[in-house]
């Protein structure tokens, strides 16, 4: 019985120096940022209408920052893009601003983003130059998006890719 005592108390002084030694993460100063895989709520949405509410998506991206200067400057600033690489049209949203809560080390964290839907763009063979038309019942266009974000200081992310997302071109 005596024997189990000390055996016990050493292996929670170990555990003790062990856990006190373990080194927080060092991340680099500008973000990173990946895609949380599966967290795509849509791989379908209604094309935007101008009679109707626009259709919208959510995701979410896991994140990084080794200076810990992620969100926004002034509320004017847009730091997360959001860009349709059909034609490489840009949609820019808000960080809120992330406290960096006294870490010497950086700040990581997950955005959840919420994404509208778009316009329908058709091939040239169909002859329909209006992106929002409804004379193709039937047609879905598949749009592939990249992500990056900025950071106060202006450095960029790495860029990520979404998994494709299908516009329904009629109501």
């Amino acid at each position: 019985m005596k024997s189990t005592v000390p055996f016990a108390v050493l292996t929670i002084i170990a555990l003790t120096i062990t856990v006190g030694c373990v080194k927080p993460p060092d991340f680099p100063d500008e973000p990173i940022i990946e895609y949380v895989q599966g967290s795509l709520v849509k791989d379908t949405l209604l094309r935007a209408n101008p009679d109707s509410q626009r259709d919208t998506n959510f995701f979410t991206l896991t994140f990084t920052d080794g200076d810990g200067d992620l969100g926004e400057k002034s509320k004017s600033s847009k730091s997360l893009i959001i860009v349709d690489n059909r034609q490489g049209v840009n949609d820019s949203l808000r960080i809120p601003d992330v406290l960096e809560q006294g870490a010497t080390n950086g700040i990581k964290g997950e955005l959840y983003v919420r994404m509208f839907t778009t316009c329908c763009i058709y091939p040239d063979s169909v002859g329909i130059s209006d992106f929002c038309k409804d004379e193709l019942d039937g047609y879905y266009d598949m749009v592939n998006y990249s992500v990056y974000i900025f950071d106060k200081s202006g450095k960029r992310s790495n860029t990520i890719e979404l998994p494709p997302v299908y516009i329904k071109c009629f109501d």
